[in-house]
């Protein structure tokens, strides 16, 4: 019988010489660098800034009051729908608020929880079905709310001595998505080193990994938070939790938490940034002066310094300055690589996709079917991308996913030219007659034989598309049209202000995009030499 693969020595010694050009390529490995640390940036972004702490050894008195002092009125809501004239979905949607905040009473005290919250628990629990069989016996509401106040003053006095819990607010508010991320990035990384760490070769599966590991965080922690900010800091400044031990991240800061009064501050490790306990400028043009007419000096705010920030004047407060609303630039360009680096590698695949499946099809049927995809392409072609995607944000709204879609739906036309001349280029090959002799199939030979070899100048392709689409959407961001506030991308950072005093806000965002893009250029350039059969023969000559 033959054999089913056809000669792969040839694709297999090209790929082999092309590993070893890039690995000699010294704009290789500085642009692979450089992208393996912005992709990190955008992997490992709420554990780089966030206003979550890392760890927390704490006590909680403040949630434990609020829990104690809204047990009495809401165990009086319930008992008021125990009656035959109550409403049984308010009954039970105050006897699950009362049951909740029982749940934090004896969390908060944890072993030293008294039987007594056990105790009304089990009581509240009768009434409601009692009240379920319409067999409450009168006075039932009036003991369950004396029972509620008895217990609420029997843990007043316990208050002031609840024990520490070790919990981690970041871990908690994690997506399976960021949890499947961050794992798969850890094993994309390990991949080169498989070899020489002599670890499993099931390794390169980093992308299952990463699935598997979303799958099972979400199974056992839950899905996550639906904005990742939190109180925590708050509550630490105003005494609500009262920290042993408290770890933040390296920026502790989240990308949408807002400092008002240092607003449009510069970076803090110039002069220019300096300030005074009452919220003033000490040096620059921004110093309060009177009006030379009326006098008058604008007043100024003190700066809250909140637990787990540098002091008010360390030049570790605000690396890259803060915006129009006190937010800190770092934070937000690090949670920005994620906004433009999905839209780059989604809408990339996409249009990738259409791409080779448009590209093939004609390229392995020709004909009349190459002649109407052709002219399909030339169609699509003809419409200005830029256009197709502000009218589509305005009719559909600025998000996410509209930007990728329609870039991915109209930027596939140059993939599918390339494709469509590698497969006509490929088919005319000896290695394609032989297949045909054997009696494969077209959709066997575009598929196993044809696709693998014309893979090389794909490849190339898409990482120019790459830098391409994340300029679009700096584009986009820029004029309004990205991802929706608070958000934040590059391009949008770098739309927050026009005036060159503010110089911070479209130096340090575009600085990374310039460096994004750079990195994403190099490496092309460096797969199209590594992978041109031109500079191999000259090579070997």
């Amino acid at each position: 019988m033959a054999e089913s693969r056809l000669d792969p020595g040839p694709a297999a010694d090209a790929w082999s010489r092309a590993r070893a050009s890039l690995a000699r390529s010294r704009a290789f490995r500085v642009a692979r660098l450089g992208l393996v640390l912005v992709s990190g940036l955008a992997v490992l972004a709420p554990f780089l800034a966030s206003d979550r702490p890392l760890y927390l050894v704490a006590a909680h008195p403040g949630e434990f009051e609020r829990a104690r002092g809204e047990l009495v009125p809401l165990t009086v809501a319930c008992a008021a729908q125990l009656g035959p004239a109550g409403e049984p979905t308010a009954r039970v949607r105050e006897a699950a608020a009362v049951a909740l905040r029982l749940a934090r009473l004896a969390e908060a005290l944890g072993d030293e929880a008294p039987g007594s919250i056990a105790g009304f628990e089990a009581t509240l629990a009768r009434a409601l079905a009692l009240a379920e069989a319409g067999a409450v016996p009168p006075g039932t509401d009036a003991e369950l709310v004396q029972r509620a106040r008895a217990l609420a003053s029997e843990l007043a006095p316990l208050q002031s001595s609840l024990p520490a819990r070790r919990s981690s607010p970041l871990a908690a508010g994690l997506t399976p998505l960021e949890v499947g991320l961050v794992l798969a990035w850890g094993l994309a990384l390990l991949a080169p080193l498989r070899r020489r760490l002599g670890l499993p070769r099931a390794l390169g599966l980093a992308g299952l990994a990463g699935l598997a590991a979303g799958v099972l965080w979400s199974a056992a922690v839950g899905a996550g938070r639906s904005f990742p900010t939190g109180h925590f800091k708050e509550a630490l400044t105003e005494g609500e939790i009262v920290a042993t031990r408290a770890w933040f991240a390296p920026v502790p800061y989240g990308f949408a938490e807002q400092h008002p009064e240092e607003a449009l501050r510069p970076p803090t490790w110039l002069a220019a940034a300096e300030l005074d306990p009452t919220g003033a400028y000490l040096r620059g043009p921004r110093v309060p002066r009177p009006d030379p007419v009326t006098g008058f000096v604008p007043r100024t705010r003190p700066v809250e310094v909140r637990a787990g920030e540098p002091a008010l004047n360390a030049a570790a407060r605000h690396w890259l300055g803060t915006d129009a609303t006190g937010r800190d630039v770092l934070a937000r360009v690090i949670h920005g690589a994620r906004a433009s680096l999905a839209v780059g590698a989604l809408a990339t695949a996409l249009l990738m996709l259409l791409g080779i499946a448009v590209g093939g099809l004609a390229g392995s049927l020709g004909g009349r079917v190459d002649v109407f995809v052709s002219r399909a392409i030339e169609v699509v072609s003809s419409f200005p991308l830029l256009f197709l995607v502000l009218v589509a944000v305005a009719f559909v709204g600025p998000s996410l996913g509209t930007v990728c879609l329609v870039l991915g739906g109209v930027g596939w036309t140059g993939v599918a030219r390339l494709t469509r001349a590698e497969f006509l280029r490929q088919r005319e090959l000896d290695y394609v007659a032989a297949a045909r002799a054997l009696g494969f199939s077209r959709l066997r030979i575009a598929l196993v034989h044809v696709l693998p070899n014309a893979l090389a100048p794909l490849l190339v392709a898409a990482t120019f598309t790459v830098a391409g689409v994340i300029l679009v959407e700096a584009a986009l961001s820029f004029l309004g049209y990205g991802v929706r506030v608070p958000v934040p991308s590059w391009g949008a950072l770098s739309s927050e202000t026009r005036e060159l005093a503010n110089w911070w806000l479209l130096v340090f965002p575009g600085a990374f995009l310039f460096a994004t893009v750079l990195c994403l250029q190099l490496a092309g350039d460096a797969l199209r030499t590594a992978l041109d059969p031109r500079t191999a023969v000259e090579r070997l000559s």
